[in-house]
């Protein structure tokens, strides 16, 4: 029972498929998300929508698309801060992912995390525990 969403899921495995260069099986995915993969089958198959605790998960992974694909409005914790805070932290986080988005290297997580850290730095925001 295809829908709307499932057809999304469905499209976006097939694109990480295309990114890894070669077929891997709906457990490999599932993986990939960090979501149990029972959870993945029934999106894939239409059977049942991502609830609330699997929404910022999937938009990690997937792109923020996900709260269109499904049909709700994304809310941020972002929306309830001051707007010359939510800028800074806005713009901190475009330059992280621009970053990375442009990096030769492959980077681990800690090699991610450490980058993100320095940028955040860079404009004035620090973190005491991560």
């Amino acid at each position: 029972m295809e829908n709307s969403f499932s057809k999304f899921f469905n499209n976006k495995y097939l694109d990480w498929q295309k990114e890894i260069g070669e077929l891997r099986p709906m457990s490999d995915f599932a993986e990939f998300l960090g979501i149990p993969q029972p959870m993945v089958s029934a999106w894939s198959n239409g059977r049942y929508l991502p609830g609330k605790k699997y929404l910022q998960t999937l938009a990690s992974k997937l792109g923020n698309e996900i709260y269109d694909a499904l049909g709700i409005s994304q809310s941020s914790y972002l929306d309830a801060l001051p707007e010359d805070i939510r800028a800074l932290i806005v713009s901190a986080a475009q330059e992280v992912n621009d970053s990375l988005q442009n990096s030769e290297d492959v980077l681990d997580d800690s090699e991610s995390k450490k980058l993100a850290i320095k940028i955040f730095a860079k404009h004035g925001i620090t973190f005491r525990q991560l």
